[in-house]
């Protein structure tokens, strides 16, 4: 998800309201039997010396990596690299 004129706190604070919203769903197949579902998300921001967007969504893949990778369902953002 790209958020235009959002800053870091505020881009955050969405991915982390959306991890809660997700994690608290209980969606039911037609089995009727609730399905947990979490998710890992991966926040950056652009910087001036970024040329293309795949730099931002790199980072923004790698940050998410670290989510999965530190216990899943969580929101990190990607440090300065």
């Amino acid at each position: 998800m790209l958020l235009p004129q959002t800053g870091l706190y505020a881009a955050l604070d969405v991915a982390e309201r959306m991890r809660k919203v997700i994690a608290e769903a209980l969606p039911s197949p037609e089995s009727g039997m609730p399905v947990p579902v979490s998710v890992s998300i991966g926040v950056s921001t652009m910087r001036s010396s970024d040329d293309t967007i795949d730099a931002l969504l790199n980072r923004a893949d790698r940050a998410l990596y670290q989510a999965k990778n530190s216990g899943r369902n969580q929101v990190r953002f990607a440090t300065n690299e």
